[in-house]
């Protein structure tokens, strides 16, 4: 296998490969020691092509042209990090490349594991005085993510806080020592936070959330604006910000904090979990309307195993748009059975109102609503 670990005190060698990727932290942090990690190289002593793994973040860097180093990847995703992701119960991934040359050799890498391409954006903020003063909307209230903060333990959203914490430190006390971060309270709920993220030298990145019940308020702007003051007492002078392209709301908040953009770039995203990847593969398709193909990646989906509700139910409704409605019922059965039962959502659904006048469909009905009656 032409495939070997760099000693962690020995990263530095990789500098250079992942230059092209500068705007991901995540690989920098992981280079100069701020953030656990591996680092998989070509050759030890003059490694040209390199793989880096900060969690389930994978950045390709170097040459792409050496096939062996390439197929010893793939049996690193396939035997090594598919197997324990799954064992540990981890959702998903990311995979980003430089040069663009890399992008053929993903589908060596991840053959048969179907990623998903996309484009994501960056942003950047440097550090100028715009005399920003914090003020939240009545009711709600400023603080930062310390010791203090996760103490009360009454609080609501605490735990989701503490998993976003966690997503790139080890540990909440680890977070504690090395990053930071600034939340909104809303009586005694946490409505938002806005964390550091990769923080190394005078470099972070921001994650942040708003509580759904809480968006469309410019909270996260605000919380933005608070995390980047916060930043630059540190001597923070370079805060980073990532999302999708399509994300527009994100990319408005940036902007409205006082991100500039600096680049689209490519992406590979794929689920850990075979069926639910193809499935995924099913919902994109049905949503550009192109109904056999879902229907296709769905079948390919639930040939693989059992499929959670909400692939099931997007089943049906591909089938009902095709006019297929004994395939349609047997897919919403199955949903059902899965644990579909929003009654409202099924009634309203255009694609299978060929199935309203059929038995099968009025027994559906009446058990829903049973269901229903006996939670409420």
């Amino acid at each position: 296998m032409m495939l070997h670990e760099l000693p962690s005190n020995e990263h530095k060698k990789v500098r250079a490969l992942f230059q092209p990727l500068d705007n991901h932290l995540a690989v920098g942090a992981l280079v100069d020691g701020a953030v656990p990690g591996q680092v998989y190289v070509d050759d030890l002593s003059h490694p040209v092509a390199a793989l880096a793994r900060a969690k389930y973040r994978f950045h390709l860097a170097g040459s792409p042209e050496n096939e062996d180093f390439n197929r010893s990847l793939r049996r690193l995703m396939v035997d090594t990090i598919y197997p324990q992701a799954l064992a540990a119960g981890e959702v998903m991934y990311t995979l980003y490349y430089a040069p663009a040359a890399w992008a053929e050799v993903v589908d060596v890498i991840l053959r048969d594991k179907y990623p998903l391409k996309t484009q994501r954006q960056y942003y950047e903020r440097k550090p100028f005085n715009s005399g920003w003063r914090p003020q939240p909307p009545a009711g709600y209230s400023l603080h930062a993510v310390d010791a203090a903060l996760l103490a009360d333990t009454t609080l609501k959203n605490i735990e989701p806080l503490k998993e976003e914490m966690c997503s790139e430190r080890p540990t909440v006390q680890e977070f504690l020592d090395k990053s930071f971060g600034v939340c909104l309270l809303h009586g005694d709920e946490i409505a938002g936070w806005c964390l550091s993220e990769y923080n190394s030298a005078n470099r972070c990145e921001v994650g942040i959330e708003t509580v759904e019940a809480h968006r469309r308020r410019g909270l996260g702007t605000l919380m933005a604006c608070a995390l980047a003051e916060q930043a630059y007492a540190r001597g923070v002078t370079r805060i980073g910000w990532h999302c999708y392209a399509r994300n527009m709301a994100s990319a408005s908040t940036a902007l409205k904090a006082g991100f500039e953009h600096m680049c689209d770039y490519p992406a590979y995203f794929a689920w850990f979990n075979p069926v639910d990847n193809l499935a995924v593969h099913g919902n994109i398709c049905f949503g550009q309307e192109q109904y056999e193909e879902a229907l296709d990646w769905y079948r390919r989906a639930f040939a693989q195993g059992e499929a959670r509700s909400w692939a099931y139910w997007n089943a049906a409704q591909a089938a009902g748009a095709q006019g297929d409605y004994p395939t349609a019922m047997r897919y919403l059965a199955q949903a059902v059975d899965k644990g579909f039962d929003d009654l409202e959502q099924l009634t309203n659904a255009g694609h299978l109102r060929g199935l309203h006048d059929t038995p099968r469909w009025s027994e559906l009905i009446a058990r829903l609503r049973k269901q229903a009656d006996a939670g409420s």
